[in-house]
């Protein structure tokens, strides 16, 4: 009986130790921004430079204007990119638009949104 007991509590203890493995979890990227904001006149270009922070890698970079999906860039396991915006041509002098950038790692995970505001001037 006492070789039952002992047995079956081995075999509880490897079937514990199988299911309790070491899966390695990265935490999702970040997005680095500059400038933080920028301007310019309608019809105007505003470059922003990106770099990433991907222990997992890069995968696609998701661009939004005002919260709405704007553009798609496939990173591929970039760090850095640059990004040029066009102010549109019928934008209101004074206003903001914001954009917001988010990264994509290669294992599927999204980082924290980051912005960057460009504001219409004359």
């Amino acid at each position: 009986m006492k070789k039952i007991i002992s047995l079956l509590a081995m075999t509880s203890i490897a079937a514990l130790l199988m299911m309790c493995s070491e899966d390695k979890i990265e935490p999702a990227g970040l997005v680095a921004i500059d400038p933080t904001s920028g301007s310019g006149k309608p019809g105007e270009v505003v470059t922003i430079n990106l770099s990433f922070t991907a222990p997992n890698g890069t995968k696609d970079l998701f661009v939004y204007e005002n919260g709405e999906e704007s553009d798609l860039i496939a990173l591929a396991g970039a760090t850095t990119t640059t990004y040029d915006y066009t102010i549109p041509g019928d934008a209101i002098i004074g206003s903001s638009i914001t954009l917001t950038f988010q990264l994509v790692d290669a294992k599927g995970y999204p980082s924290l949104l980051t912005n960057c505001i460009v504001t219409v001037g004359e």
